[in-house]
């Protein structure tokens, strides 16, 4: 397979690195509610469950748990770097870009905007979208292939398909629901030399550098991954999660719910059996607020439930102090998890 060469990956990278400011949000705006179809006590008018399992091995005391954001957008609006390096900030909570089938006119949101496409047919430049943490966006590309973008994610997308390849660059989370084209496949290319073939499917690739882990959620269809310096190549099929292990260099496959994986598109975070640093970090991620648990020592319960993203985070930590046995602070819009005083 080809991609791009060594020297124009890093000219890209730089490009997108250099447009990305380093200032921080400073206020909670996403809200949300804890929720589920089992009730066991209410909260702000909400039914929602929660249960704990013991853990077979002890976990040691949660360290650095916080998201610093380093390295992505940390402005507090989604921004559009097209090929010419200008960028376009879209204010909506609901953000939406739109490209017309011919690739010469873009609708963001309600407005339009008419693209200068290059005269040179062998040109190709790349546009780029950086959602900061707290938003989402999703983006209909001219093949009519679909992304939505979770908080915190860089994409990388050609403004025209050439050489029946169409092929993007993702580092963070993103559902895609690609058009079918047989003779032009589509590549999802990640770091670690993680990419991903497809024919037309829909799937979740998160693929967060600050994850050990590069997960591929498949909902319908078929993807072969491939990944490693040599690489290998692993097909999975429909209803499987696929864990690259970053340290290891190896996938490990199974079938699973994948609902946890598909529903933040729809303004949901569930957790099935995880731990309180992983819901954390996805909370984190979701408010653009750094939470850290150095003082936490009670890791050793792992929790499912669902989160609605509408209600204010003070709300949504008020719930989960009750349910996971903990007490919080926050210092400077920075959360800070401590084990309660009655634990045991």
């Amino acid at each position: 397979m080809e991609f791009l060469d060594e020297e124009s990956k890093n000219e890209l990278n730089n490009r997108i690195m250099n447009s990305a400011r380093k200032y921080r949000k400073n206020r909670i705006r996403s809200k949300a509610i804890l929720y589920s179809s089992v009730a066991s006590f209410i909260v702000f008018g909400f039914s929602l469950w929660f249960y704990s399992i013991e853990k077979q091995e002890n976990n040691a005391v949660i360290k650095n748990t916080a998201n610093d954001h380093s390295g992505v957008n940390t402005s507090s609006e989604i921004k559009l770097i097209l090929s010419n390096n200008e960028e376009v900030e879209v204010k909506s909570e609901n953000a939406s870009i739109v490209y017309s089938n011919n690739g010469q006119t873009l609708k963001i949101n309600n407005s339009y905007k008419n693209l200068q496409l290059s005269d040179n047919e062998g040109a190709v430049g790349y546009n780029t979208v950086l959602v900061p943490y707290g938003r989402t966006a999703q983006l209909t590309m001219v093949d009519r292939s679909k992304v939505w973008l979770n908080a915190g994610t860089k994409f990388t997308y050609p403004t025209r398909f050439i050489n029946n390849r169409r092929e993007v660059f993702l580092e963070g989370e993103a559902i895609f629901e690609v058009s079918h084209q047989k003779e032009s496949p589509f590549y999802v290319v990640g770091n670690h030399n993680h990419i991903i073939k497809v024919l037309g499917t829909t799937f979740n690739v998160s693929s967060y550098p600050d994850d050990n882990y590069i997960n591929t959620a498949l909902v319908n269809g078929s993807v072969e991954i491939s990944y490693g310096e040599n690489p290998k190549t692993q097909k999975i099929i429909p209803g499987t999660l696929a864990v690259y292990k970053k340290e290891q260099n190896t996938i490990v496959t199974e079938q699973a719910d994948l609902k946890p994986h598909m529903s933040w598109r729809d303004g949901l975070l569930m957790f099935k059996k995880n731990d309180l640093k992983y819901i954390m970090k996805r909370i984190s991620r979701h408010y653009n607020t750094p939470i850290h648990m150095e003082a936490y020592q009670n890791n050793n319960l792992t929790y499912s439930g669902t989160l609605d993203i509408k209600k204010d985070l003070v709300e949504v930590m008020d719930v989960l102090k009750e349910i996971a046995n903990f007490d919080y602070k926050i210092t400077n819009n920075k959360i800070e998890i401590l084990t309660k005083k009655n634990s045991q």
